[in-house]
Protein backbone atom coordinates (compact mmCIF):
# COMPACT_ATOMS: atom_id res chain seq x y z
CA UNK A 1 0.00 0.00 0.00
CA UNK A 2 1.49 3.42 -0.60
CA UNK A 3 1.89 5.99 2.00
CA UNK A 4 -1.26 8.10 0.71
CA UNK A 5 -3.73 5.47 1.39
CA UNK A 6 -1.58 3.67 4.48
CA UNK A 7 -2.78 7.30 6.05
CA UNK A 8 -6.18 6.98 4.92
CA UNK A 9 -6.61 3.63 6.36
CA UNK A 10 -5.35 4.98 9.33
CA UNK A 11 -7.17 7.72 10.01
CA UNK A 12 -10.28 6.19 9.13
CA UNK A 13 -9.12 3.69 12.08
CA UNK A 14 -8.90 6.44 14.31
CA UNK A 15 -12.36 7.91 13.76
CA UNK A 16 -14.08 4.69 13.77
CA UNK A 17 -12.27 4.40 17.30
CA UNK A 18 -11.45 7.42 18.77
CA UNK A 19 -14.92 8.53 18.30
CA UNK A 20 -16.95 5.33 18.94
CA UNK A 21 -17.84 4.93 14.90
CA UNK A 22 -20.18 6.90 13.39
CA UNK A 23 -23.36 5.61 11.84
CA UNK A 24 -26.87 5.31 11.29
CA UNK A 25 -29.29 2.83 10.55
CA UNK A 26 -30.24 2.43 6.61
CA UNK A 27 -33.88 3.57 7.36
CA UNK A 28 -32.99 7.09 7.46
CA UNK A 29 -35.84 7.77 8.69
CA UNK A 30 -34.87 6.07 11.97
CA UNK A 31 -36.35 7.50 15.09
CA UNK A 32 -33.27 9.02 17.34
CA UNK A 33 -33.01 6.75 20.70
CA UNK A 34 -29.97 8.73 22.27
CA UNK A 35 -28.58 12.37 21.78
CA UNK A 36 -25.96 13.83 23.94
CA UNK A 37 -22.24 14.63 24.56
CA UNK A 38 -19.35 12.40 25.13
CA UNK A 39 -19.43 13.42 28.90
CA UNK A 40 -23.08 12.24 28.63
CA UNK A 41 -22.67 9.29 26.79
CA UNK A 42 -19.69 7.76 28.65
CA UNK A 43 -22.09 8.16 31.80
CA UNK A 44 -24.81 6.21 30.26
CA UNK A 45 -23.08 3.56 27.92
CA UNK A 46 -20.37 1.14 28.31
CA UNK A 47 -18.24 -1.52 26.26
CA UNK A 48 -18.90 -5.14 26.83
CA UNK A 49 -18.43 -8.54 25.97
CA UNK A 50 -20.95 -10.99 24.84
CA UNK A 51 -20.63 -14.61 25.28
CA UNK A 52 -19.15 -14.50 21.74
CA UNK A 53 -16.58 -11.98 23.21
CA UNK A 54 -17.90 -9.92 20.83
CA UNK A 55 -17.98 -6.07 21.74
CA UNK A 56 -21.32 -4.75 22.56
CA UNK A 57 -22.56 -0.97 22.60
CA UNK A 58 -24.70 -1.60 26.30
CA UNK A 59 -26.96 0.96 28.47
CA UNK A 60 -25.42 1.44 32.14
CA UNK A 61 -28.69 1.52 33.77
CA UNK A 62 -29.80 -2.05 33.00
CA UNK A 63 -26.94 -4.13 31.21
CA UNK A 64 -28.46 -4.64 27.95
CA UNK A 65 -27.49 -4.38 24.54
CA UNK A 66 -28.14 -0.94 22.89
CA UNK A 67 -30.25 -0.73 19.66
CA UNK A 68 -31.72 2.65 18.00
CA UNK A 69 -29.88 5.63 16.44
CA UNK A 70 -27.52 6.98 18.89
CA UNK A 71 -26.19 10.91 18.13
CA UNK A 72 -22.96 11.84 19.41
CA UNK A 73 -21.88 15.24 19.59
CA UNK A 74 -18.53 16.36 20.66
CA UNK A 75 -15.67 19.23 20.19
CA UNK A 76 -15.65 19.54 16.56
CA UNK A 77 -17.89 16.38 15.30
CA UNK A 78 -21.20 15.04 15.25
CA UNK A 79 -21.68 11.59 14.81
CA UNK A 80 -25.12 9.57 14.63
CA UNK A 81 -24.57 6.13 15.02
CA UNK A 82 -26.85 3.52 14.28
CA UNK A 83 -27.21 -0.31 16.78
CA UNK A 84 -28.82 -3.54 16.61
CA UNK A 85 -28.22 -5.75 19.39
CA UNK A 86 -25.36 -3.64 20.59
CA UNK A 87 -23.79 -3.87 17.77
CA UNK A 88 -22.98 -1.08 14.67
CA UNK A 89 -25.33 -1.48 12.11
CA UNK A 90 -26.22 0.55 8.55
CA UNK A 91 -24.83 3.58 7.20
CA UNK A 92 -22.37 5.36 9.71
CA UNK A 93 -21.52 8.96 9.49
CA UNK A 94 -19.08 11.43 11.08
CA UNK A 95 -18.87 15.01 10.23
CA UNK A 96 -16.44 17.76 11.45
CA UNK A 97 -17.18 21.35 11.83
CA UNK A 98 -15.18 21.94 9.13
CA UNK A 99 -17.57 19.93 6.58
CA UNK A 100 -15.22 17.35 5.94
CA UNK A 101 -17.43 13.80 6.70
CA UNK A 102 -16.91 10.48 6.43
CA UNK A 103 -19.43 7.80 5.29
CA UNK A 104 -19.22 3.78 6.13
CA UNK A 105 -21.34 0.90 6.30
CA UNK A 106 -21.76 -1.55 8.77
CA UNK A 107 -23.54 -4.86 8.78
CA UNK A 108 -23.44 -7.13 12.22
CA UNK A 109 -20.34 -4.86 13.74
CA UNK A 110 -18.59 -5.60 11.02
CA UNK A 111 -17.80 -3.08 8.08
CA UNK A 112 -19.10 -4.01 4.77
CA UNK A 113 -19.84 -1.93 2.17
CA UNK A 114 -18.10 1.47 0.48
CA UNK A 115 -16.23 3.74 2.73
CA UNK A 116 -15.76 7.00 1.76
CA UNK A 117 -14.66 10.72 2.99
CA UNK A 118 -15.09 13.85 1.33
CA UNK A 119 -13.37 16.86 1.86
CA UNK A 120 -15.21 20.12 3.48
CA UNK A 121 -16.45 21.59 -0.39
CA UNK A 122 -18.50 18.02 0.00
CA UNK A 123 -15.70 16.98 -2.88
CA UNK A 124 -15.68 13.16 -2.61
CA UNK A 125 -11.52 12.44 -1.74
CA UNK A 126 -11.47 8.21 -1.49
CA UNK A 127 -12.96 5.65 -1.43
CA UNK A 128 -12.15 2.34 0.50
CA UNK A 129 -14.09 -0.74 0.14
CA UNK A 130 -15.01 -3.25 2.87
CA UNK A 131 -16.39 -6.93 2.84
CA UNK A 132 -17.40 -8.70 6.26
CA UNK A 133 -14.87 -6.36 7.56
CA UNK A 134 -12.07 -7.10 5.17
CA UNK A 135 -10.39 -4.89 3.23
CA UNK A 136 -11.34 -4.95 -0.58
CA UNK A 137 -10.15 -2.04 -2.41
CA UNK A 138 -8.87 1.36 -2.17
CA UNK A 139 -9.07 4.29 -4.69
CA UNK A 140 -8.00 7.96 -4.36
CA UNK A 141 -9.15 11.05 -5.95
CA UNK A 142 -7.11 13.63 -7.76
Amino acid sequence: MNLKITFLVNSFNSILFGFFTACAFENESAEVQWNGNLEQFDKEFSFSKNLEAETMLTREADGLPFSGLLVLTSEGTKSVQGYLNGKLNGKSIKQNNDGSYVEAYFQYGEQHGEMKFYDSSKKLRSTILYENGKLKSLSAKK
